[in-house]
């Protein structure tokens, strides 16, 4: 905060921050307040695994399509445009989350599933906006760190306010009131954007909307291929509908990517191994904050029968420790090499996901709890060493499109923890293992999978050093 009193803004830039902290909060709200009620929608509406899974993943698949072309559409027609935009979306998703606890067993998911993907679009377009916004803020690069560690501050922050509001709501209210908080403030910073918030000067950069389109359908695909291999066995026919669909619209993307003249990803910048490494890190990031969250919400629900509030108690502690431990990790990790941090963290938060696998329906509260504080500085170290190595690793001229593409990668990862964690927890849960049992088989394998992120960054590290 030092930095911040050092270098005063004046009272239209603070205004302008501060909008850009609170949007960035709320737009992640939504992640952990639904995480936590997971149990108490399904006892209501009578939803399976798979269908609980699509109602995480949606959000932030939604998510990851708007941050692709969010940030060239706010330089076509303005970026306050696109925030006020992004705000009505987000509480039109909101009403319709809060209408599904009202439609009846046979529509309740499709309209929640609807509100998520609404909802999640706007938040999407809000990542890159804010992000601008706090920019043209702060226009020297050098006074901008303070106030884009707020920012990254008030992520962590929302994944916390989220689960502990939802669990509170949750005691006295249905579940369709958990989406209130996000609508209400959705409107209120929609309102106070489009009264205090500058326009800003717009371009006309080109837009690749059959690029934007081939990529969305890529993660579907392969979300729904991965969700229906959990649910009906993994060479089902609808499983297998999924890797088509996949491997067809993967094709048509790269095809796209590579021939279009102003193309959504030069696919060029993956040939560097120290990016490509960047990339799986970020993907494993947001894989293992969101599907361990997902996991853990199913598990202390069914397993132990906790209440909403009693979920919230536990889950709370990842994102909470991330928002406490973001200062003090960011200075330790600024000591060494930007590569050799990631690696750590990597490595870190697969000793968290590990020792969280080890507890059960029996362990105490402070016995999960310390384990929760491992991983959740994990995940500040993570965040906080990601974007960078990325961004380092190309040349200046590609800096900007590295940070985008390592943004899309985090909230494509995002999309796929629910779906391939809950789905492992599903087979194994169908293949008569207990409880206990299949959470533990679930975090081993998100263990395995960051251990393999670490070493590939840390390889990919020292090859670019030795050059």
């Amino acid at each position: 905060m030092s930095g911040i009193r050092k270098h005063q803004l004046s009272p239209e830039s603070r205004r302008a921050v501060t909008v850009a902290v609170l949007t960035v909060l709320m737009a992640q709200l939504p992640i952990n307040a639904v995480s936590v009620s997971l149990t108490t929608i399904a006892a209501d509406t009578g939803a399976a695994t798979a269908g609980l899974q699509w109602v995480q993943s949606i959000y932030i698949l939604a998510m990851s399509a708007a941050v692709l072309s969010a940030g060239v559409i706010a330089e076509n027609i303005g970026r306050r445009t696109i925030m006020v935009g992004a705000l009505w979306l987000m509480a039109l998703g909101s009403v319709l989350g809060g209408l599904a606890s009202l439609a009846g067993e046979g529509l309740a998911m499709p309209v929640l599933w609807l509100g998520q993907a609404f909802a999640g679009l706007g938040g999407g377009a809000l990542l890159p906006t804010t992000l601008g916004t706090i920019a043209m803020a702060v226009p020297d690069p050098r006074q901008r760190g303070p106030y884009m560690a707020l920012w990254g501050a008030g992520t962590t922050a929302g994944l916390a306010f989220g689960a502990v509001a939802s669990g509170l709501i949750l005691e006295f209210a249905p579940w369709g009131w958990i989406f209130v908080p996000t609508g209400l403030l959705a409107v209120v910073i929609a309102l106070v954007t489009r009264r205090f918030l500058p326009a800003a000067p717009t371009s006309s950069p080109g837009l690749d909307v059959p690029g934007q389109l081939f990529a969305v359908l890529t993660v579907v695909g392969l979300i729904f291929g991965v969700i229906q291999g959990g649910a009906q066995g993994w060479f089902s026919v609808p499983a297998l509908l999924g890797y088509l669909l996949f491997a067809l619209f993967l094709g048509l993307f790269i095809h796209r990517e590579r021939t279009a003249a102003a193309p959504l990803m030069d696919l060029r910048i993956f040939r560097n191994p120290g990016f490509a490494a960047a990339g799986v890190a970020a993907m494993m990031a947001l894989f293992s904050v969101v599907g361990v969250g997902f996991l853990l919400a199913l598990f202390l629900g069914q397993a132990r029968q906790l209440s909403p509030l009693g979920i919230a108690s536990y889950i709370a502690f990842i994102p909470g420790t991330a928002f406490f431990a973001a200062p003090l990790v960011g200075r330790f990790l600024g000591r060494m090499r930007a590569d050799v941090a990631l690696s750590l963290a990597l490595l870190l938060a697969a000793l968290g996901t590990l020792l969280i696998g080890r507890t059960d329906e029996t362990s105490a509260h402070l016995d999960v709890v310390w384990r929760l504080m491992i991983f959740g500085v994990s995940i500040a170290a993570m965040f906080a060493s990601v974007a960078t190595v990325a961004v380092n690793s190309v040349p200046l001229r590609q800096t900007a499109m590295a940070g985008a593409t390592n943004t899309v990668l985090r909230q494509t990862g995002g999309a796929l923890g629910p779906a391939v964690i809950g789905s492992i927890y599903a087979t194994r849960l169908a293949d008569g293992a207990a409880e206990a049992d299949a959470f533990s088989s679930a975090l081993l394998v998100t263990t395995v999978l960051l251990v393999a992120a670490g070493v590939l960054v840390l390889v990919a590290g020292n090859r670019r050093a030795a050059t």
